[in-house]
């Protein structure tokens, strides 16, 4: 398994399906992203993980990370669309107390049970989660000591927008171009968002240079 890659991503769907297979190699995985951890900025993000921390190593192994890796200049995120899986879970104590910077999106439905009891919001805070428009592209950034409501507005970059979609159609158009192009980002850009693909600027790891629309 070749980790040299400045970015990587898993797709673990059919393996937290299977648990015969689920433990094995998620320690095997643990154990290769442990050889990574060498000092420079590391970002785990782990989308919907909230059924991985039904296994016993993996939530073990996320116990201790929230706690370690900001030691090894590293940090480890979740992103969930319900409130209540994140309270759920075993590691539910250790999440809230060990997260330092939590991201709450607009949520009309919200209850204070979950937002005020379990992540310790103010009433205030969670005023603002549920009378934020959920179009209005705006969320809460929390930290222990101030929160703040901040603005992402990307309609300037579409192909950045593009490139993020999780929606169906969007993943297997990108699929079916890399079926037919190859997995190299620069063969598969132009065709799915429409532009050139970035030339010139580069970072110190031989990156592009992304800079939105104008």
């Amino acid at each position: 398994l070749d980790l040299s890659q400045r970015v990587l991503g898993f797709d673990m769907t059919a393996l937290l399906e299977n648990p015969r297979l689920r433990t094995p190699t998620m320690m095997y995985l643990f154990h290769r992203i442990d050889e990574r951890l060498d000092g420079q900025p590391t970002m785990i993000l782990i989308d919907e993980g909230w059924k991985a921390l039904d296994d016993e190593v993996f939530a073990a192994r996320i116990r201790d990370w929230l706690k370690t890796l900001r030691k090894r200049n590293a940090l480890v995120g979740f992103a969930t669309q319900s409130a209540r899986d994140a309270l759920d879970s075993r590691i539910s104590t250790a999440l809230v107390e060990q997260t330092a910077t939590m991201v709450f999106m607009p949520n009309s439905r919200a209850r204070p049970e979950d937002y005020c009891d379990g992540f310790g919001l103010t009433s205030h805070e969670f005023a603002l989660i549920r009378s934020l428009p959920a179009h209005s592209r705006c969320f809460l950034v929390r930290q222990p000591d101030a929160s703040v409501v901040v603005r992402l507005d990307l309609s300037g970059a579409p192909e950045v927008l593009t490139i993020l979609s999780g929606r169906e159609s969007a993943v297997r158009r990108l699929d079916l171009l890399r079926e037919a192009v190859g997995d190299e980002p620069a063969a598969w850009y132009p065709a799915l968002t429409g532009r050139e693909w970035p030339d010139g600027a580069v970072d110190e790891d031989g990156q592009p240079v992304w800079q939105a629309a104008e």
